[in-house]
This record gives structure tokens, C-alpha cells and sequence, in this order.
């Protein structure tokens, strides 16, 4: 209740939010909710894909004034964005446009130009490393956590809390794999998702 003004905990009190108010927020925030009100089948999220860069637009070499290899990508939480920075300089090459809190990173294992990443708010985002632009969203859930890519860099795999469930994608397109893709945890909450790299990734035919 007794936060301060202009920050991301206000004072509630301030803003005329009584204590009872306040512990009804509590409760309702720490209830279970519906489960019908948490339902995301994959009509949804295919529903929710966004082409923001055609493929017959891909730019075909690399058009930054950085190393390619060595990348760096910084999450900056409350400006919605990824800091991309060049490895060999620390110098920042652009800002890349992101969702709440872009939460985790994935590279393509079978080349160096994709790279997928995940917000709190469900968006997955491909990013093209050529250009330092997302070229593809889409929206997997509620509240998301953590990132996977498979070895031969076909299919993204993200986890959420809300739906507690976890998405595989394909890695190409970012629409729903195959039919019945979403799974949901049956021991206990799903938290995250994390990929278990081998030394050598297979490579893409």
C-alpha cells in the first residue's frame, strides 16, 4: 500500500485504495481461476500469428555493422525491447521492438541468422539477425516463461504458466506444429522450458 508514486509498486493508499480493497485483490489474484477462463486451443494461437516481413522481403546478406557471430542481445523490460549490441565492441547496433519482458533467447542451431525469443505476455517473436528485425509473432498464452529449440532448429517449444501448458511451434512459420501440440503439466505446474543441447547440433536437410 505504501509504494511510491511514479514507479511500477505506486502507493495504492495515495490513489484511494482502501486496505480491504486491497486484501480483496490479494485473494482474487491467489484464487484459482476458471478453467474455462484459461483455455488457448491452437485455432487461437493460429488465429494470433502475425507476418510482419514477407519471405519474398528477406534480405539475403547481412545489412548491420556488426559481427554476425558474436551478437549480443539484452532484454530492457519496461521499454518493450531487445538492446542488440556487437560482441567484438559493446556497441549497440539497434533496439529490436519486444513484448512485456522479453523473458528468454533461443539461436537456430543450423545457422546464424534466427533467433526466437519469448515474452511474459505469451508473444513468441522470430528474429532475423540479418536485419535486427522481427519478421513473425505470435501469441502462445497468458503468462510465459521459458524457451526451447530442437537440435535441428524445426520446432520452438514455449511453456506458460497461464494456460498451464506447453506450445510447440514450427520454427519456420511459428504456427502450431501438428495437431495437439499444447500439453499440459500433470505433475504438478508447468514452469519453464529450456533446451538440453548436444555438443554437436544436427544439421537441417
Amino acid at each position: 500500500m505504501n509504494g511510491r508514486e511514479n514507479t511500477i509498486m505506486p502507493a495504492w493508499a495515495n490513489l484511494g485504495l482502501s486496505a480491504e480493497e486491497a486484501w480483496g485483490l490479494v485473494a482474487f489474484m491467489r484464487s484459482d481461476p476458471d478453467a474455462e477462463t484459461v483455455e488457448w486451443d491452437l485455432d487461437e494461437i493460429a488465429a494470433l500469428l502475425v507476418v510482419l516481413v514477407a519471405d519474398e522481403d528477406l534480405v539475403d546478406e547481412p545489412q548491420l555493422d556488426a559481427n554476425i557471430d558474436n551478437m549480443l542481445l539484452v532484454t530492457e523490460r519496461e521499454n518493450r525491447s531487445i538492446a542488440l549490441l556487437d560482441g567484438d565492441t559493446h556497441t549497440l547496433v539497434k533496439h529490436i521492438d519486444a513484448s512485456y519482458r522479453a523473458h528468454g533467447f533461443v539461436f537456430d542451431p543450423t545457422g546464424d541468422r534466427w533467433v526466437y525469443n519469448l515474452g511474459r505476455d505469451g508473444w513468441v517473436f522470430k528474429i532475423d539477425l540479418y536485419t535486427g528485425e522481427a519478421v513473425c509473432k505470435v501469441r502462445v498464452g497468458h503468462d510465459s516463461r521459458g524457451l526451447a529449440i530442437s537440435d535441428d532448429g524445426r520446432y520452438i517449444i514455449a511453456g506458460n504458466y497461464i494456460p498451464n501448458s506447453a506450445v510447440i511451434l514450427n520454427a519456420d512459420t511459428l504456427e502450431p506444429a501438428i495437431p495437439r501440440t499444447r500439453v499440459r503439466a500433470r505433475c504438478g505446474r508447468l514452469t519453464a522450458c529450456s533446451t538440453a543441447r548436444r555438443s554437436t547440433p544436427v544439421k537441417a536437410r
